[in-house]
């Protein structure tokens, strides 16, 4: 009987120890299979810290302080947007995709990129700050690719869960001028009260006002640069403004103007004004010139 009693405990615990065992041998197995894991994506990244080298891209930070800062980065095809020869075509990339829309509606000619990287980015909950230089290259050499005279990327903080301020970086791909505003105050046109559509068949009317020493001017020809030349004409248009105030702060407006000829044909009378949006404040904080 005593016999008898043991032989049931003794198999159970047999089959108790095969199990642990079996169990042991699946988590080396697995420790093994994520060690060779990191080993890949190692070597992946060396690879990738070697090509690296022939993608660099030169920084050259400017001093703000100098009255000819702007004058280094003048160029013909600059001229040439300013005077009305070309038209310039802008490519906007940011992690928000309603940064992009509201953009979209600023500058003509725009067009939205969005990277894999800047997905991963917004999903992510710790974002980097900045792009690398082959990140900041891959979208380069798109642009450049696609004939693009600009590239706009921004970069909103993610404390403020309405994106109300943030830095914007434009760069002229003509002349390798990249300035880095800080972008505060964005209100999206949803916010705003009364309001309306740009008409779209026509581009909008630039203005800018109270941009008076050396530093101040060559922001204005930077802004300038990225709207088309328009003349004025008594109908329907929109009028995109910035007004630069104390503090160097700029101020952006988007308006929609009604004029109706007067009945000699040659002036014109304001009917109504209504804002288009979005409406935001724009700071200069550092010049950099780059070159790939």
């Amino acid at each position: 009987m005593g016999a008898a009693k043991w032989i049931p405990l003794i198999a159970a615990l047999s089959k108790k120890k095969g199990k642990r065992c079996q169990t042991t041998h699946e988590k080396l197995r697995h420790r093994k299979k994520m060690e060779m894991r990191k080993m890949m994506i190692r070597l992946a990244t060396e690879e990738e810290e070697e090509e690296e080298p022939e993608r660099k891209i030169c920084r050259e930070l400017m001093d703000l302080n100098k009255n000819d800062i702007w004058g280094e980065f003048d160029s013909v095809e600059i001229d040439g947007i300013l005077s009305g020869g070309t038209k310039p075509k802008i490519l906007i990339t940011t992690c928000v995709p309603c940064i992009a829309k509201e953009l979209l509606s600023v500058f003509p000619n725009s067009k939205s990129y969005e990277t894999q990287f800047l997905k991963e980015k917004f999903l992510s909950p710790y974002p980097s700050s900045t792009l690398t230089d082959t990140q900041l290259h891959e979208i380069i050499e798109y642009a450049k690719a696609n004939c693009f005279t600009a590239l706009i990327i921004t970069d909103t903080t993610r404390h403020a869960k309405n994106f109300t301020h943030g830095i914007i970086c434009i760069m002229s791909l003509l002349n390798g001028a990249a300035a880095y505003f800080e972008l505060a105050d964005f209100i999206p046109r949803m916010l705003l009260r009364d309001l309306v559509d740009p008409p779209s068949k026509f581009y909008p009317q630039l203005v800018t006002t109270q941009f008076t020493s050396p530093l101040d001017v060559g922001t204005e020809r930077f802004i300038r640069s990225l709207f088309p030349k328009v003349s004025f004409s008594a109908a329907k248009r929109s009028t995109v403004a910035f007004v630069n105030y104390p503090d160097d702060l700029i101020l952006f407006r988007h308006d929609c103007f009604c004029y109706v000829k007067a009945p000699d044909g040659k002036s014109a009378r304001l009917v109504s004004s209504q804002e288009c949006g979005p409406r935001f404040l724009l700071k200069l904080l550092a010049l950099e010139k780059i070159t790939i």
